[in-house]
């Protein structure tokens, strides 16, 4: 999986700041059989900071099977 967003920008405290290492991100791959994008949303809560800009980013999904 790839996207084209290589930055984010978050807004939290200092120490939601220094303990976040990475972001989670949900995506739906059932029933993917070629490469596909998709939008998917940057959920500040589940990454346990206020807010995530942009709140939503396209990522390309290539089954292993796939060419």
């Amino acid at each position: 999986m790839t996207s084209s967003t290589k930055t984010v920008k978050l807004i939290g405290s200092e120490s939601q700041l220094e303990n976040l290492k990475e972001l989670t991100i949900e995506v739906d791959v059932s029933g993917i059989t070629k490469r596909t994008t998709k939008t998917v949303a940057l959920n500040a809560k589940d990454n346990d900071v206020k807010s995530i800009s942009p709140e939503q980013v396209k990522v390309t999904v290539k089954p292993s099977s796939a060419d």
